[in-house]
């Protein structure tokens, strides 16, 4: 009876999702009206925020007994995600010793401890097409995840980003009165902000990695913890591969890293126009090398196909997976498509180019939907655009360079944005954003926990 039930409920879900496209017609329409105020507000609420201070969680009315074991399900879908996770797992277990965390993840997940059921982050899906060609396996898996609910629901739901599973959990979870945390909220902010009053009705709390988030999710009504961002700390844990800096080093000055994305899909769209962009940076600077830090080894094929397609520099390094840090550290500047990455750049004080790959369509309507003034998260973490930022199309190699060469060695922009990220790194990048995350999800475990 249950699993009729949760396959009704799955089935609902479904179909509300297949027509989620309808509240944006009338907000497109809105927007071609109040988009340039609305992005005037938030460049404002997000500079607003740049003084924020992580802090604990506050005190709950009715906190659990100090150190009492629990029982959790924790749900990533992406690499970014799954090294989030991973960090607060561990931080979370060293804080109550004797938990138990099960979940849907990948292998870092795994390593740090959790009971990885089901693994969405080794073959991450992106997109509208290969979504609805997975229809099927998600579906299963939503529908299993509200069996498990109703027959043995964990003490705690914990989602980490991936918006389009978890916060559609986080609603079930609410209806059957388990709590939810969500940990590194949707960046609902920057093209649907009014859906974060339903994030606030949904999550018992949201743990958030960026200063102005409490704001902006506090002013819808949500519980919001800011405990910093947990990147900076990870990356200064990682050890060094003192060789590999040395032999990229020795390549050839300056070093430029290219970082397509780790997806294959990222790669295939992204990396020909970033090979074009390094082709006329080469024209440039005759003595240049380029490095590509390996995300993970199943997109060796892919960029092996773009590297014998393209008409650009041939004698392009592909570190090792598990290396990419090393390689950026020594790089001078990159070429980076926007997400984590950007931040992994920003630790290591490496001046980036940030693009997006858009159809004409895609660009226009994000300058009408885009609230965020900015879409680079170090732009976000500065309150400006310290790192260029570019729409682009397979077209776009020469716009790319043109933007790359200033921030080399010697080029006119590239010490104000080795400033900008000195100053990122003071104002986020210190430690305990893990232990704090830790402490600010199991502050709401309920007394049942056992």
């Amino acid at each position: 009876m249950r699993r009729f039930a949760a396959t009704a409920e799955a089935s609902w879900t479904a179909l509300c999702a297949a027509f989620g496209f309808v509240p944006f017609l009338p907000r497109l329409v809105r927007a071609a009206f109040t988009g340039p105020a609305d992005r005037r507000a938030m460049a404002e609420t997000i500079r607003a925020g740049l003084a924020e201070p992580p802090s604990d969680a506050p005190a709950q009315s009715a906190p659990p007994s100090p150190g009492r074991p629990v029982r959790v399900l924790m749900i990533a879908g992406e690499p970014s995600g799954d090294l989030h996770a991973s960090n607060l797992a561990r931080a979370m277990l060293a804080e109550r010793p004797g938990s138990s965390i099960e979940g849907i993840g990948g292998p870092r997940m795994a390593a740090a401890g959790v009971r990885v059921t089901t693994d969405l982050v080794s073959e991450p899906v992106m997109g509208v097409w290969p979504v609805v060609r997975e229809a099927p396996r998600f579906f299963r898996l939503y529908r299993d995840l509200l069996v498990r609910f109703d027959e043995d629901p964990p003490d705690l739901v914990v989602g980490v980003d991936y918006p389009g599973l978890n916060l559609r959990l986080a609603r079930a979870a609410r209806k059957r009165g388990i709590p939810f945390v969500l940990f590194v909220a949707p960046q609902v902010w920057a093209w649907a902000p009014w859906r974060a009053k339903t994030l606030a009705r949904d999550v018992t709390r949201i743990v958030a990695i960026l200063p102005f988030e409490r704001s902006v999710f506090g002013r819808a009504g949500a519980d919001v913890v800011y405990v910093g961002h947990p990147l900076f700390e990870h990356v200064r844990t990682l050890p060094r591969d003192d060789a590999l800096r040395a032999t990229l080093r020795a390549r050839g000055s300056p070093v430029i890293a290219l970082l397509p994305g780790s997806r294959r899909s990222e790669v295939r769209g992204n990396l020909p126009v970033i090979l074009d962009a390094a082709k006329r940076v080469l024209a440039a600077h005759p003595g240049a090398s380029f490095v590509i830090p390996l995300a993970s080894e199943r997109l060796m094929p892919a960029i092996e196909a773009a590297l014998a397609r393209a008409d650009g520099p041939r004698d392009v390094f592909v570190s090792a997976p598990g290396r990419g840090d090393d390689a950026m550290a020594c790089a001078d500047a990159a070429i980076s498509v926007s997400g984590t990455a950007t931040l992994h750049l920003a630790a290591h004080g490496v001046p980036a180019v940030v693009v997006y790959r858009a159809s004409a369509a895609g660009r226009a309507l994000s300058k009408l939907l885009l609230v965020s003034p900015w879409f680079a998260l170090p732009n976000l973490l500065a309150g400006r655009e310290a790192l260029p930022e570019l729409l682009v199309s397979g077209s776009d190699g020469t716009r790319v360079a043109e933007a790359l060469l200033p921030l080399l060695p010697g080029g006119a922009g590239r010490e104000a944005a080795l400033e900008a990220l000195r100053g990122i790194r003071e104002r986020v990048g210190d430690d305990g954003a893990s232990a704090r995350a830790a402490r600010a999800v199991l502050a709401v475990t309920p007394l049942r926990a056992s």
